[in-house]
Protein backbone atom coordinates (compact mmCIF):
# COMPACT_ATOMS: atom_id res chain seq x y z
CA UNK A 1 0.00 0.00 0.00
CA UNK A 2 3.03 2.56 0.69
CA UNK A 3 4.76 1.85 -2.73
CA UNK A 4 1.08 2.39 -4.52
CA UNK A 5 1.32 5.69 -2.89
CA UNK A 6 5.14 6.60 -3.00
CA UNK A 7 5.17 5.93 -6.94
CA UNK A 8 1.63 7.05 -7.54
CA UNK A 9 0.96 4.04 -9.76
CA UNK A 10 -2.84 2.94 -8.14
CA UNK A 11 -3.95 0.33 -10.10
CA UNK A 12 -7.90 0.86 -9.74
CA UNK A 13 -8.39 -2.64 -11.58
CA UNK A 14 -6.29 -4.38 -9.15
CA UNK A 15 -7.50 -2.52 -6.57
CA UNK A 16 -11.45 -3.25 -7.77
CA UNK A 17 -10.80 -6.82 -8.04
CA UNK A 18 -9.13 -7.32 -4.34
CA UNK A 19 -12.81 -5.56 -2.89
CA UNK A 20 -14.78 -7.61 -4.55
CA UNK A 21 -13.15 -10.50 -3.75
CA UNK A 22 -12.92 -9.45 -0.03
CA UNK A 23 -16.84 -8.66 -0.08
CA UNK A 24 -17.50 -11.86 -1.81
CA UNK A 25 -15.58 -13.64 1.51
CA UNK A 26 -17.50 -11.74 3.92
CA UNK A 27 -20.42 -12.56 2.10
CA UNK A 28 -20.08 -16.24 2.61
CA UNK A 29 -19.09 -16.06 5.87
CA UNK A 30 -22.13 -13.37 6.66
CA UNK A 31 -24.71 -15.97 4.81
CA UNK A 32 -24.84 -19.48 7.47
CA UNK A 33 -24.21 -16.73 10.83
CA UNK A 34 -27.49 -14.61 8.79
CA UNK A 35 -29.59 -17.78 8.49
CA UNK A 36 -28.78 -18.90 12.11
CA UNK A 37 -29.63 -15.29 13.61
CA UNK A 38 -32.80 -15.76 12.09
CA UNK A 39 -33.40 -19.20 13.77
CA UNK A 40 -32.93 -18.08 17.35
CA UNK A 41 -34.98 -14.96 16.73
CA UNK A 42 -37.39 -17.39 15.65
CA UNK A 43 -36.83 -19.28 18.76
CA UNK A 44 -36.87 -16.17 21.16
CA UNK A 45 -40.33 -15.11 19.45
CA UNK A 46 -42.07 -18.32 19.82
CA UNK A 47 -44.66 -17.76 22.42
CA UNK A 48 -44.27 -19.99 25.19
CA UNK A 49 -46.19 -22.72 25.56
CA UNK A 50 -47.30 -23.84 29.36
Amino acid sequence: MARRYRYGTCQPNRSSALMQNVMVAIQTRIQPLSADLKDLEAIVNEPEKK
